[in-house]
C-alpha cells in the first residue's frame, strides 16, 4: 500500500488515529508513537461473520510530516502495514505486544510474518533492557559491525558514559592485551539496540575481557 498525505486538521494525534484507522469493524485499541515517525498500534478487527469472534493484530503506521511553510497547517502523510506483511520496524513497546491475539486465533495467512516480526520487536525490547543494566566501564561487542566516516568497521567499544553517550573503541595488540583507543566515539543508541554483549569491563585504562571468544 502506498503513501496517504492531507493537511493535518485534527486537534491531536489520537483524534488523527481514531478517525483514519477505526469504522465499524475496525478500532485502535492503543497505540505509541515513537520518535514522531513510527506508530505501533494493536488494532482490534470485527470479522463480517457473526460466528467469528474479533482479533487484535499489530499495526504499524509510518508517518512523515511536511512544513507548508510559517504559520501554515503542516502536511502528514502516514502509510500502514499490518504485522502479516512484516513489516521492518521492530520498536513496539511491550504494552502493545500485549494486546495481540494469538496467531492461532487470526484468521487469513501471513502467520508466519507475523511471528518474526513479534520476535523481533520482542528481542528489541530485551535488548533495550539489557542495556539499561550496562554501567560506563563495561565492555560490549556489538552483534554486528558499525561503519564509521574514517572507512572503518568496528565491534568492540568500552563505554565511557551513557548519558551523554560516549565510547571508545577497544582493540587487540598482537599479544592478545586489549587496549583503550584515544579517540571518542559517537554511536547512535538504535544502532547499539540492534544487538550486543557485555564481554568485558575497563578500570583505569586496564581492560579485562571475560567472554571466551571477542
Amino acid at each position: 500500500m502506498g503513501w496517504t498525505s492531507t493537511s493535518y486538521r485534527w486537534r491531536n494525534f489520537q483524534d488523527f488515529m481514531r478517525e483514519e484507522f477505526n469504522d465499524d469493524r475496525h478500532e485502535i485499541v492503543d497505540y505509541a508513537l515513537v520518535n514522531r515517525s513510527e506508530v505501533y498500534a494493536a488494532y482490534r478487527i470485527t470479522p463480517q461473520d457473526p460466528e467469528q469472534k474479533p482479533f487484535v493484530i499489530g499495526l504499524v503506521v509510518l508517518i512523515k510530516w511536511y512544513s507548508q511553510g510559517k504559520g501554515e497547517t503542516p502536511e502528514i502523510c502516514w502509510k500502514e502495514m499490518s504485522e502479516s506483511m512484516g513489516p521492518c520496524y521492530y520498536r513496539c513497546p511491550e504494552r502493545i505486544l500485549k494486546l495481540l491475539s494469538p496467531l492461532e486465533e487470526i484468521p487469513n495467512t501471513g502467520h508466519g510474518w507475523a511471528r518474526k516480526w513479534r520476535a523481533k520487536c520482542w528481542e528489541y525490547i530485551e535488548t533495550g533492557k539489557r542495556w539499561r543494566a550496562v554501567k560506563a566501564g563495561d565492555v560490549i561487542k556489538t552483534d554486528a559491525d558499525l561503519y564509521f566516516s574514517d572507512g572503518r568497521r568496528r565491534n568492540l567499544f568500552m563505554v565511557m558514559s551513557k548519558k551523554p553517550l560516549k565510547f571508545r573503541e577497544v582493540e587487540q595488540e598482537r599479544d592478545g592485551r586489549h587496549v583503550l583507543s584515544s579517540q571518542i566515539l559517537g554511536i547512535r543508541r538504535s544502532a547499539i539496540k540492534e544487538g550486543f554483549a557485555v564481554v568485558g569491563r575497563g578500570e583505569a585504562e586496564k581492560i579485562n575481557i571475560f567472554a571466551k571468544e571477542v
